[in-house]
């Protein structure tokens, strides 16, 4: 008969087409053409299904929804969702009973039945059924069609809105959307008819092609928010831009086949205001967009998806982002409130992939290892330039990076990385939990082609075992005052970086006017032990450098004949060691410190003049031995100077040497024959003080200085 069941008609209806190739589409209807014009379905011309459509287009929907739900219930499966329900209906009566008619031969008993027999008949007049039986010997096609049968499935579902696609489909994304009108656009993995819930009605969009968009209008009325669920989201591979969707409160999305999510935008006006986001199931998601939704708060959870590449959280207000462990990440920019910073196993992220300008500067925790394109070294330095003026209080305090091999051509990193050892900084385990390791975790490799710091290779070897560091440079020279250092690199660096020991050796002479009226500049204790064969220092290279307490000479001495070198500085006698001076200028400490001066007959006086007058605290002033000469007005203007002592070697006072030193009481001065005057000791008006001289030349004293007979006295009356 012709219309008996004919062998080939079961796999006929699934993915081989009418010629016998095994091309048909899942998302095939009635109606549907191929490219030769020639119509896919074999029932096309059937004018009973053809008016049956056209009269009774609900009642067809209906029917189609009902035979789903029947076949589900004869399936027999009793859990799982509902495309596995309607799949147990093809197992169990097609694919279970089926299998023997799929040879893996193409020419075997069965098949020589089936088709070749089948063909002879068929030219013969003897068999029709639209379909040549030899195309239809296509060997083992058993797998094929059952992938066929279970997109087949999907597409019915989602062209009746049954199961997945029904209003109470489980598979969403659902969210919170508010205002008249919302636009979203989908584009499935898949051909199927798009479909969203808006309340408790199932809208279905148009016949969409995988990979093309569905715009679908959902009216909202005005009336509030109202929850809209898009459904099948497993199957759809984008949803579209949700910056300028108005869109509130805690958002959940799945989707195994989406590839990007944008919520955010870089430029765009925002008006997305969701709070929370979920993300589950997102196993295919390779970019995440959430830029500037400042109302996203809280902690997101990103573990689970695997294939993640690129993620933007910039302008978020989330404080961490829990990151899948390892993986194929390129673009981590995190958001301003991210105080977490871990990154593990990640062999194609790239340094300028890890963006964290806007964070960095409350960043508790550094963890990097193993991400062999990454300078994890460099990042950590960034953060830690970024909290320098936390001082330390700064927000990082643990560390971790493992696995890296960094080269550089300045020894600046390390002067930096060596602040870890200042004990503010502790470490982290492998597992990332902190109390572990008392000190910061480095373990890899520097590589630094450039003169260093010793004093940082030295504190970063000492603290830090596993740290490898290959240097090929030679050692620069560190003073203890910054800002001196700062200065010297600024004059005699070449590199900008540093000094060498060798470049300072060069110099013979010391004189930089650059350095006068600093008042940041304050130890200068190491200055001889660096400028080891500098012998003078020229001009008036310190004057007026306030702060300035310590200064240290080579061992074999210096010149200072030129004027006023450390004039109106806080250098005193435990500032500066003078018995290393050999010659000193005029007013070279005036202005200065100095409370007890003892001063050595090393040093030439000859240029000294006024070289301690107005210092403020000058209480004593003795000249050693051998001194022969007293210049003029050496400490003139010491308003607290009580007690000057003259060694009996001088030979010649100079003009006014105490003069305005209202608080003198005593001179004493052992010279047996009276030193000449140029003029006087200057004008003290106190008038309370007294001249010691030996006993037994008390009468010639009073010859020779006869201006100050009354206040003549012998040594033995001393105090």
């Amino acid at each position: 008969s012709r219309f008996r069941w004919r062998v080939d008609d079961a796999d006929t209806r699934f993915d081989t087409t009418n010629r016998g190739l095994p091309n048909k589409e899942y998302s095939v209807e009635t109606h549907d053409t191929d490219e030769t014009g020639a119509s896919i379905w074999n029932g096309e011309t059937n004018n009973f299904f053809n008016l049956m459509e056209l009269a009774f287009p609900e009642e067809k929907v209906a029917s189609m929804r009902g035979m789903m739900t029947a076949m589900q219930s004869l399936g027999g499966l009793k859990s799982g969702n509902d495309l596995e329900k309607i799949y147990a209906f093809y197992q169990k009566y097609f694919f279970d009973e089926a299998q023997e008619y799929f040879p893996a031969n193409s020419y075997n008993a069965d098949a020589r039945y089936c088709y070749e027999n089948g063909k002879l008949a068929y030219r013969a007049g003897i068999y029709s059924n639209d379909t040549d039986p030899i195309t239809q010997s296509l060997g083992d096609h058993y797998q094929a069609e059952q992938r066929w049968i279970t997109k087949r499935i999907l597409y019915m579902m989602s062209k009746y809105s049954f199961g997945l696609f029904s209003a109470a489909g489980t598979d969403t994304i659902t969210v919170r959307a508010a205002g008249n009108t919302i636009t979203y656009d989908l584009t499935p993995a898949m051909d199927m008819y798009p479909a969203i819930a808006n309340g408790t009605s199932i809208i279905r969009g148009e016949r969409t092609r995988a990979g093309e968009t569905c715009s679908m209008v959902i009216e909202l009325s005005g009336t509030g928010d109202q929850q809209n669920a898009i459904q099948g989201a497993s199957y759809l591979q984008d949803i579209g831009d949700w910056y300028d969707k108005n869109v509130q409160g805690s958002m959940v999305i799945q989707g195994r086949m989406l590839r990007e999510i944008r919520l955010g935008s870089k430029t765009g006006h925002i008006v997305i205001s969701i709070t929370s986001l979920t993300i589950s199931n997102c196993t295919s998601l390779q970019k995440l967009v959430l830029s500037n939704i400042a109302t996203l708060s809280g902690t997101l959870n990103l573990t689970s998806c695997t294939h993640l590449q690129e993620v933007y959280a910039d302008g978020t207000s989330l404080s961490q982002m829990k990151l899948p462990t390892g993986g194929s990440m390129r673009v981590i920019e995190f958001s301003p409130r991210n105080q977490y910073l871990s990154l593990s196993n990640y062999p194609l992220l790239p340094t300028e992939g890890v963006r964290m300008d806007q964070c960095k500067h409350i960043i508790t925790d550094f963890f990097v290892e193993d991400c062999p394109l990454l300078h994890p070294v460099k990042l950590l330095v960034e953060v830690m330039e970024a909290q320098k003026e936390q001082g330390t209080e700064h927000a990082l305090k643990r560390v971790r990076v493992v696995g890296f091999n960094e080269t550089y051509d300045s020894s600046d990193i390390l002067d930096k990385l060596a602040i870890l050892v200042d004990g503010s900084y502790e470490g982290l385990s492998s597992e990332g939990i902190a109390g572990e390791d008392p000190v910061p975790v480095l373990d890899g490799t520097l590589n630094i082609h450039a003169d260093v710091y010793e004093e940082s290779i030295n504190a970063l070897r000492s603290k830090f075992n596993r740290l490898v560091l290959n240097i090929t440079g030679n050692y620069y020279v560190r003073f203890k005052d910054p800002e001196f250092q700062r200065l010297v690199v600024e004059r005699w660096s070449t590199d900008g970086v540093g000094v060498t020991q060798v470049r300072l050796d060069a110099l013979k002479e010391f004189q930089d006017e650059n350095l006068q009226g600093n008042a940041m500049i304050e130890d200068l204790s190491d200055f001889g032990e660096k400028f080891r064969n500098v012998d003078i220092i020229l001009g008036r290279t310190f004057e007026n450098c306030t702060r300035l307490k310590k200064f240290g000479l080579p061992v074999y001495g210096m010149s200072m004949k030129n004027n006023t070198t450390f004039c109106n500085t806080s250098l005193d006698e435990y500032g500066i060691d003078l018995s290393r001076i050999t010659v000193l200028g005029y007013q070279t400490f005036k202005k200065c410190k100095f409370v007890d001066v003892f001063i050595p007959n090393t040093i030439s006086l000859v240029l000294a003049g006024s070289s301690w007058a107005e210092n403020s605290l000058l209480v004593k002033m003795e000249l050693e031995e051998g001194i022969t000469e007293i210049p003029d007005g050496i400490c003139a203007s010491s308003p607290l100077l009580e007690n000057i002592i003259i060694p009996s070697t001088v030979t010649k006072i100079g003009r006014g040497p105490f003069h305005s030193c209202n608080s003198l009481k005593k001179i004493v001065c052992k010279a047996i024959n009276p030193p000449t005057f140029v003029d006087n000791f200057g004008y003290i008006s106190s008038n309370k003080f007294f001249i010691y001289v030996p006993d037994e030349s008390v009468d010639i004293y009073k010859k020779e200085w006869s201006q100050y007979v009354s206040k003549l006295k012998p040594i033995s009356e001393l105090e």
